[in-house]
């Protein structure tokens, strides 16, 4: 019989992976334990996604957090929301041909943090990951 697999799974909402990564953190310090050693599957979606492959890189969740606090102001800012009816169809139909917010304050960070990093590599270290996306130039998902 093989042993169960233990999976990790972390949703998406921006800047509110803060509180995710400090949860992971505060349950690390309560148990003497680095999250990342406690799973077999990382899986995430936006937010979650950087997470689950933090934790996939063997990034201490105290190092997420740090990320989180570094990405707030450079990557989730805020926009003005549109009122009514009309602004909140701008809204949707706007951020289904593109992103919400610029990615190079992003991709910078995560350059910083995981380097060259790749996904063959996580695997080629017997670390498995799934990853849930969206094409906005597709309008698709996609799965890594």
């Amino acid at each position: 019989m093989s042993q169960p697999r233990r999976v990790i799974s972390i949703d998406g909402g921006g800047y509110l992976g803060l509180a995710t990564a400090a949860f992971l953190h505060a349950v690390e310090l309560r148990f003497s334990k680095h999250a990342a050693s406690q799973f077999d599957l990382f899986c995430g979606t936006s937010t979650g996604a950087i997470i689950a492959l933090a934790l996939a890189a063997d990034k201490t969740a105290s190092e997420i957090v740090a990320l989180y606090e570094k990405l707030g102001p450079n990557v989730f800012k805020p926009k003005p929301a549109r009122n009514g009816a009309v602004g909140k169809v701008r809204d949707f139909f706007e951020h289904r041909s593109r992103a919400r917010h610029d990615n190079a304050a992003l991709r910078a960070a995560l350059h910083e943090t995981f380097g060259a990093l790749t996904l063959g590599d996580l695997r080629s270290a017997g670390k498995r990951v799934l990853i849930t996306a969206f094409s906005v130039s597709e309008g698709s998902p996609r799965i890594f």
